[in-house]
């Protein structure tokens, strides 16, 4: 059963990795399972066990991206905001240099015009969980936003 399982999560390892070297060198609209499970070395019909099309690939995708970048971020700091907020970019420089080219993939003209707003949406909701009241600083929604705008403009560039 266990060996099962490690197939299985290895067989959708694969997928994924193969459906990101594609976006690499295609636009997402020319990507098709059957190239990624190509690609993947795998049957069109396993891909069918994990996916329904290429667009639950990439939303999966992405929210795998982003779970890692969640856990990589969260041990910036505890409930409460940081007086010096300089302390998180350089966590962020070194989580988006790990991820960067995954990133800059789904960030360009071939990715998905939507994973900047997900981005945004997830930063911005994870911010709001801490505690503000106590930050010197008035307005922080409006600093993250440009920040996190920058930070994907820095990966885009």
């Amino acid at each position: 059963m266990e060996k099962e399982i490690l197939s299985s999560k290895k067989t959708k390892q694969k997928i994924q990795e193969a459906f990101l070297n594609l976006c690499i060198q295609k636009r997402l609209s020319h990507i098709t399972i059957s190239a990624v499970t190509k690609k993947a070395g795998c049957n069109r019909c396993t891909s069918y066990n994990y996916y329904d099309d290429i667009n639950s690939l990439l939303a999966e995708t992405e929210d795998n991206l982003i779970n890692k970048l969640q856990e990589k971020i969260s041990d910036i700091h505890t409930s409460k905001f940081p007086q010096d907020v300089t302390v998180i970019f350089p966590k962020l420089l070194t989580t988006f240099e790990e991820y960067g080219d995954i990133i800059y993939t789904l960030l360009s003209e071939k990715g998905d015009p939507t994973f900047r707003n997900k981005l945004k949406r997830v930063a911005l909701s994870y911010l709001n969980t801490k505690n503000f009241e106590s930050s010197p600083y008035n307005k922080m929604e409006y600093v993250f936003c440009y920040a996190i705008s920058a930070w994907t403009g820095l990966i885009e560039h």
